[in-house]
């Protein structure tokens, strides 16, 4: 879903957040569907802007040191 928006558009038609087993990837799935509608395109740089807003970042396993 973050490297193509075509996915992202297939993923949002078939899929909720219903349809992840991890409550984590719920909420990674749900602030990408947040940022989806808010700007049209997704980012692993806005994702951890979103998820860090929702104070869910840390709860989803935080950040990767290749994203710092």
């Amino acid at each position: 879903m973050l490297l193509s928006q075509e996915a992202a558009y297939v993923a949002r038609e078939r899929l909720s957040e219903d349809s992840f087993y991890k409550l984590a990837h719920q909420d990674i799935f749900r602030a990408i569907q947040t940022l989806s509608d808010a700007h049209n395109t997704v980012d692993l740089i806005l994702l951890r802007d979103e998820l860090t807003r929702q104070e869910k970042l840390e709860k989803v396993g935080g950040v990767a040191t290749s994203w710092s």
